[in-house]
């Protein structure tokens, strides 16, 4: 499937040679791209010290890696409005038969466990999670976005997004909350604790699945207990989001809140308020856009508190 991203090239898996890491504002306060893992302390989620590492980028910046690198192994390709056009590959949705999350003390009884929210060991998990940890500890270089899912600050979470292809990092970057660019230095943002991490590694597939007893070779998994999720085999960058989407679904009914799935919208002489519910594609932005009322969101994740 072609996707359109509004405003690559694959880095290196080569040497592990030690780079400078560079300030994310140069001299005159111009905005400079890079750092490293060990800047970012990503030693704590198993990531090597040496990695050049592209950093919060700006869509100029993004624009320029797409461009001059190309996206997934491929030139780039601009649409007529400018938008760059990714090639997902046979996956043009969420594989939802291969996402997974896994049975731990956490989840074994706040998890409706079934054909959608599907259960692998935690020891299957660490195999594919080392093997994530690898593919990056292999590379050279990678983006990093460090942003909000949630628009209110006493329930938005901090999520750190690592992935190989800047076509990943402009995903993100659109489809969730930036940081300002005057909270980040060459260390991340000042007093930063992710509260999840998702760990983009699609090229890698899993030779083990049927061992495993998986679906198939793809797998999107999370854990909650180790606050990760990661992705091998598909490269439709929606299992991301939908990944966090699921953890806000996780974390805020225990809160006291509610999310839903929805899009809203009011009318503004009498301030009622209209919830559109249904599956992706059956019309929920395009009845919320009507040009006599007022549009409270869609596409996204309203809450509710308390319920």
């Amino acid at each position: 499937m072609l996707h359109k991203l509004a405003t690559t090239a694959r880095p290196s898996r080569a040497t592990h040679a030690t780079r400078t890491t560079a300030a994310v504002r140069g001299a005159g306060g111009r905005r400079r791209i890079t750092t490293s893992s060990e800047a970012l302390g990503l030693e704590r989620i198993g990531i090597g010290a040496g990695k050049h590492v592209n950093y919060n980028l700006t869509y100029p910046e993004i624009a320029a890696h797409e461009d001059q690198l190309g996206v997934n192994s491929q030139p780039a390709v601009r649409s007529s409005t400018g938008s760059i056009v990714v090639d997902t590959g046979k996956f043009t949705g969420r594989s939802p038969k291969d996402k997974y999350i896994v049975m731990e003390d956490a989840t074994r009884e706040n998890v409706w466990w079934g054909d959608i929210n599907r259960a692998m060991s935690p020891e299957v998990f660490d195999e594919l999670h080392s093997k994530v940890k690898d593919y990056y500890n292999d590379l050279d270089e990678f983006f990093v976005f460090d942003g909000y899912c949630g628009a209110s600050k006493s329930s938005r979470r901090r999520i750190r997004f690592l992935g190989f292809d800047v076509s990943q990092h402009h995903f993100v970057r659109n489809m969730f909350i930036r940081p300002d660019d005057a909270e980040l230095t060459a260390h991340g943002i000042d007093g930063w604790e992710e509260d999840f991490t998702v760990i983009n590694a699609c090229e890698l597939i899993n030779e083990d699945w049927e061992r495993h007893g998986l679906n198939s070779e793809v797998f999107v998994a999370l854990s909650v207990e180790k606050k990760v999720q990661i992705i091998g085999g598909t490269s439709y960058c929606g299992e991301m989001k939908k990944g966090i989407f699921s953890m806000m679904n996780y974390w805020l009914p225990q809160e006291g809140t509610l999310p839903m799935h929805c899009s809203a919208n009011k009318c503004p002489t009498t301030g009622s308020t209209a919830l559109f519910f249904g599956l992706s594609g059956t019309g929920k932005t395009t009845l919320s856009a009507d040009p006599n009322r007022l549009l409270i969101g869609a596409k996204r994740t309203p809450f509710l508190e308390p319920f």
